[in-house]
């Protein structure tokens, strides 16, 4: 009978062994999707000193999101050097659960102070694995007429 009870046993190990190593859990491996990206209030992707950015932007996701940043930062490629113009980053977390999002923020606002050039407003998408999307835009920033 002990030999019965041991054959038993190693073939319960097995196929526990065959079940668990058969369940693994899917690994999320697609990236969130940025679309419709809108800046300024007429979609004119133009910044002013001193002035609100009006932003919008849609995402989604095949399993959940998890969060969205955006960056502001001077264009490299013009004068004078990026070092001095001004910057903006934030982070903003997207509800638990959600497959879709649609972003709509104003609540940034430009120093009057900031230098007159060329920047580049970056929007990045988190997915709750850790898969991210990016999109750019170059968007000059002056005062207003």
């Amino acid at each position: 009978m002990n030999n019965k009870n041991a054959i038993l046993f190693i073939y319960l190990l097995l196929f526990s062994a065959i079940i668990l190593t058969g369940c693994k859990k899917e690994e999320d491996t697609e990236l969130p999707v940025i679309s419709n990206l809108t800046i300024g209030p007429d979609n004119e992707s133009v910044l002013y000193k001193g002035e609100t950015i009006n932003f919008k932007f849609d995402a989604s996701d095949n399993k959940e999101l998890a969060s969205y940043q955006l960056r502001i930062y001077k264009d490299s490629k013009g004068d004078p050097p990026a070092s001095e113009g001004w910057t903006f980053t934030k982070t903003w977390t997207i509800p638990s659960g959600k497959t879709t999002f649609s972003a709509d923020n104003s609540e940034i606002i430009v120093p009057a102070d900031a230098l007159s050039s060329n920047y580049i407003f970056r929007i990045t998408v988190y997915d709750a694995a850790g898969n991210f999307s990016k999109t750019e835009v170059i968007v000059p920033l002056g005062e207003r007429e």
